[in-house]
C-alpha cells in the first residue's frame, strides 16, 4: 500500500477480514481543525470510547431519517443554543447536503480513529441489523460509525457550523448541530444542540 493510501489511526475492520480501509489525502484547512475540536468535545473527554469509526465522507442525510419535520424547521429550532447561527449559516448547512465532499485524511485528534467508506455505510446499514453484531465485534469500544456534515462559516470565517451524527443500529444513535468560534489559531466549541437520540 503506497504512503498516500496509508489509513490514519486503527485499522477498521468492516463485516469482513477485508483489512484497512484506505484513503486518499485531503487537505481542507480549516475544516480538518474544525472537525478534531467537535470530535474531540464530543468523544475526547474521560471515560468515554476508545475508539471511533468515521464515515470518510459527509453524509447527506444527516438526520434521522424517519423524523417527518423539515430539517430546516428543526435547525430553526435549534439555533437559540447555536452561538453565532445566523440564517444564512443554517441555509449553508441545510443546501451542503446536496453533495457530500471527503473528510480532511489527518484530524488531530486525542481518540485512535479509522475510516468506513459510504459504500460500507450503507451496506451496514441496509442490512438492517443482519451485519450489526459483526461489526460491534470488530469495533470494540466504539460508539458505532460517526457522520460529520460539511463545515460551513460565517462570512468573517470566525464561526463554524456542522453536524455530527452517531448510527449504532437501526434504533440507537444520535445527532447533534455543533457551533465552534475561531479564536487566536483555534477552533473552540462555542455551542452544542442535540437534535435527535434513540
Amino acid at each position: 500500500m503506497s504512503a498516500r493510501r496509508q489509513v490514519v489511526g486503527l485499522c477498521a475492520v468492516i463485516m469482513t477480514a477485508s483489512g484497512c480501509v484506505g484513503r486518499e489525502p485531503t487537505s481542507n484547512a480549516p475544516d480538518d481543525q474544525v472537525y478534531a475540536a467537535a470530535l474531540d468535545s464530543v468523544y475526547g473527554g474521560p471515560g468515554g470510547f476508545s475508539r471511533l469509526v468515521i464515515q470518510d465522507s459527509t453524509s447527506t442525510w444527516f438526520s434521522w431519517p424517519d423524523q417527518d419535520e423539515s430539517l430546516a424547521v428543526r435547525l430553526e429550532f435549534h439555533r437559540p443554543r447555536l452561538p453565532g447561527v445566523d440564517a444564512r449559516m443554517a441555509g449553508l448547512l441545510i443546501a451542503s447536503r446536496s453533495r457530500a465532499v471527503r473528510i480532511p485524511e489527518a484530524l488531530a485528534i486525542r481518540i485512535p480513529y479509522s475510516w468506513m467508506t459510504t459504500s460500507e455505510v450503507r451496506r451496514l446499514v441496509a442490512s438492517r441489523g443482519r451485519d450489526w453484531g459483526t461489526f460491534a465485534n470488530h469495533n470494540l469500544g466504539t460508539p458505532g460509525i460517526t457522520q460529520l456534515s460539511r463545515v460551513v462559516y460565517s462570512e468573517d470565517g470566525t464561526r463554524a457550523l456542522l453536524y455530527l451524527a452517531e448510527v449504532c443500529m437501526r434504533t440507537c444513535g444520535h445527532g447533534e448541530y455543533i457551533t465552534l468560534q475561531r479564536r487566536d489559531r483555534t477552533w473552540v466549541v462555542a455551542g452544542r444542540s442535540q437534535d435527535w437520540v434513540s
